[in-house]
């Protein structure tokens, strides 16, 4: 078992737009960021895909119901809350996102509109 880092917010994507400037392990850094809809995912991660002149599903990827765009290189991931509950259900570790060595980080995006799906974590 492994410690994750868990990060609330209630709006804003200052912080993500330089990833390895919250995380303490840097280029090891595997990070989960929730969004509250599909689309805002995946514009999300187009945006900071292109801000780091990277194409989306590099080291910058999305997952939603029925679509993602991630590779073995992805660390830093959009997906929906809903993906993230329902991928935790099943994978405490979120190894589904991060492969062996699971996630380090997950920020949990606009909390005040799904306060209550998050007692569980």
């Amino acid at each position: 078992m492994h410690g994750v880092w868990t990060l609330l917010r209630c709006a804003g994507l200052s912080m993500l737009r330089r990833p390895a400037c919250c995380c303490s392990r840097g280029a090891k850094a595997s990070i989960v960021c929730t969004q509250p809809r599909r689309l805002a995912a995946i514009g999300v991660a187009e945006r900071v895909a292109s801000e780091r002149a990277e194409k989306c599903g590099d080291t910058v990827g999305y997952s939603i119901r029925l679509e993602n765009k991630r590779s073995a290189a992805t660390r830093l991931l959009f997906c929906t809350t809903g993906i993230l509950l329902r991928t935790l259900e099943g994978d405490s570790d979120l190894t589904e996102f991060a492969g062996s060595t699971g996630v380090s980080h997950v920020l949990v995006d606009e909390v005040r509109m799904f306060v209550h799906s998050f007692v569980c974590l």
